[in-house]
């Protein structure tokens, strides 16, 4: 009989939930401040990527809309999304110009403030055993329950910053 080190069981980790809903927060109110900010000729304007301004505002609050399905699927183990990613690009592009096809700013705000809404709920359903749970997600990888919380004010960063209001090169 041969005797296996034991090994020490792994403290949880688990993520302050008040710095991912100030997190949320400062997201909506960065997102509430570029609509504001935008008149509906510069909501129809170009931008830097193949969207004009309000079809990027809509990708952004779909995939929003889209996260605490994410999240449930993940608590789970399960991913989604997972289409090869010139299909899932392509599929993308299409949907959300279809989406945006006119659609208004203050539309836009009211799903906006919807998808934050359930959000904000599916945090406080958390278990502090599932936040490291996880899937394959976006044809990318692996994501967990935390890592998918953050995915909103990543994506809005990376998006709104750098190319509303900017023409395509």
């Amino acid at each position: 009989m041969t005797n296996k080190p034991q090994v020490a069981p792994q403290p949880l980790q688990i993520p302050d939930r008040e710095t991912i809903r100030q997190e949320l927060a400062d997201t909506r109110a960065q997102f509430h401040a570029l609509l504001s900010s935008l008149t509906d000729v510069g909501f129809r304007g170009p931008t830097a990527t193949k969207w004009n301004a309000g079809e990027l505002l809509m990708h952004l609050i779909t995939t929003y809309e889209r996260m605490p399905k994410e999240i449930s699927r993940a608590r789970v183990g399960k991913g989604m999304w997972n289409l090869p990613l010139p299909v899932l690009d392509g599929l993308s592009y299409v949907i959300t110009r279809w989406q945006a096809r006119g659609i208004t700013i203050e539309a836009q705000r009211e799903r906006y403030d919807r998808a934050y809404a359930a959000m904000l709920a599916m945090l406080d359903t958390v278990q502090d055993d599932e936040w490291q749970r996880g899937a394959r997600f976006f044809s990318e990888g692996h994501y967990t329950v935390e890592n998918l919380f953050h995915i909103h004010p990543r994506h809005f960063a990376q998006y709104a910053s750098q190319t509303i209001g900017r023409p395509r090169m």
